[in-house]
């Protein structure tokens, strides 16, 4: 199973500059409301504007485990660095923010909360923060 993590940021009001000036990781996609989607060869669709601000940051450039726990707990380690500031802007511009975890898992039906610990998911519980799982 392989994994990632992305510190996830959206609303109306997103500033991406703002988000990217707080969290020292560079950032994977952000736009602002209203923005174009930037062309990609793999689709002929036409491109419509954003209907909600985004940005997000990635763990994996950062962590080569394959346990999701080491990959949040990456995310966690810089929010709780700069949790006033971000907590500041989200409140300001009323964002909505998370860490979802991506599995890329081989076995169908498998319920990826399992692999999330106890701990991490309090350490994400004091800081504010929701642990969301997705499967890739």
């Amino acid at each position: 199973m392989s994994c990632s993590a992305s510190l996830s940021f959206a609303g109306d009001n997103l500033d991406p500059d703002e988000l990217r000036r707080v969290v020292p990781l560079k950032a994977k996609r952000w736009n602002r409301k209203g923005d174009l989607p930037r062309p990609s060869r793999s689709t002929s669709a036409p491109l419509r504007p954003a209907r909600v601000g985004t940005c997000f940051f990635d763990s994996k450039p950062h962590v080569a485990s394959d346990d999701i726990n080491d990959h949040v707990r990456f995310l966690l380690g810089i929010v709780s660095e700069h949790v006033a500031t971000l907590r500041e802007i989200i409140e300001h511009r009323h964002l909505r923010w998370e860490i979802v975890c991506f599995f890329d898992i081989d076995a169908p039906n498998v319920d990826p909360k399992p692999f999330l610990r106890t701990d991490v998911l309090l350490f994400a519980e004091r800081l504010g923060i929701q642990v969301v799982p997705s499967l890739a």
